[in-house]
């Protein structure tokens, strides 16, 4: 789970998307505060997954603009892309398999 420093850094980052956009609607400061419920949520949907910080903010996992198919979708490519790289060891490959000649 994130502090509540760390939610209201990460919201710096949205801040100002999400002002623009709500002033579009008919109730602005309620949309706002959507906004920001939005993304709490979202961060803790992330956390819950332990996913870290860094790969919350390559792929804006905390956007709180996006739909939530494509939030969804993203959640669980970030959460592929990591059991697709545990086990691994920075620094050392798997050795190279032989490759065998055909006997003709």
């Amino acid at each position: 789970m994130f502090s509540q420093a760390i939610i209201d850094a990460r919201w710096e980052r949205w801040k100002a998307q999400c002002a623009i956009a709500s002033r579009k609607e008919f109730d602005p400061a309620g949309r706002f505060s959507v906004y920001r419920d939005v993304h709490r949520l979202r961060l803790e949907l992330c956390a819950s997954q332990r996913l870290s910080l860094a790969v919350i903010k390559r792929h804006e996992l905390d956007d709180p603009g996006t739909l939530f198919e494509k939030f969804s979708l993203a959640l669980r490519e970030a959460v592929e892309r990591r059991r697709a790289r545990m086990g691994r060891i920075k620094g050392r490959v798997k050795p190279p398999q032989r490759i065998r000649k055909r006997k003709t």
